[in-house]
């Protein structure tokens, strides 16, 4: 499901945050920590423990309600994000291992034309056998 903030889980639970910090105190209410360490709170959680949540954005006339099917849609949503950014990043390192193996391609094929500039004889060149025992041709 999707993770949020303090804050917006206590807009939609339509509580006060200081409700939703004891009921976190008292193990009614799991939270898990972001990458900096904050808290954040999983709408399944939300729903399991207030039922119904309601999206109170001040805008909105009107409030509309959060089922459980849109929570799912929401964090399916949340999921295929993610996805999509390790995909992306995949994606970067992968291209950048083409363009490293297309130098290195191209490296080696300097290398061999070089190598069989010196090895093998030119138009005209004189046999290694005529060069030895001098014989013209």
């Amino acid at each position: 499901m999707a993770k949020i903030n303090l804050s917006e889980a206590a807009g939609l639970a339509n509580v006060a945050r200081s409700t939703l910090y004891s009921y976190i105190r008292s193990g009614k209410l799991s939270v898990d920590k972001d990458h900096l360490g904050k808290p954040q709170i999983d709408t399944s959680e939300l729903i399991r423990v207030f039922g119904v949540l309601q999206d109170n954005d001040k805008d909105n006339k009107k409030d509309t309600e959060i089922t459980p099917d849109t929570v799912t849609i929401q964090s399916e949503n949340a999921a295929l994000r993610a996805e999509n950014e390790v995909l992306r990043e995949m994606l970067r390192i992968r291209e950048e291992q083409l363009r490293e193996h297309q130098e290195q391609e191209s490296w080696l094929k300097q290398r061999l034309d070089s190598l069989e500039a010196r090895l093998l004889p030119g138009p005209g060149a004189k046999s290694w056998w005529s060069r030895i025992f001098g014989s013209k041709g």
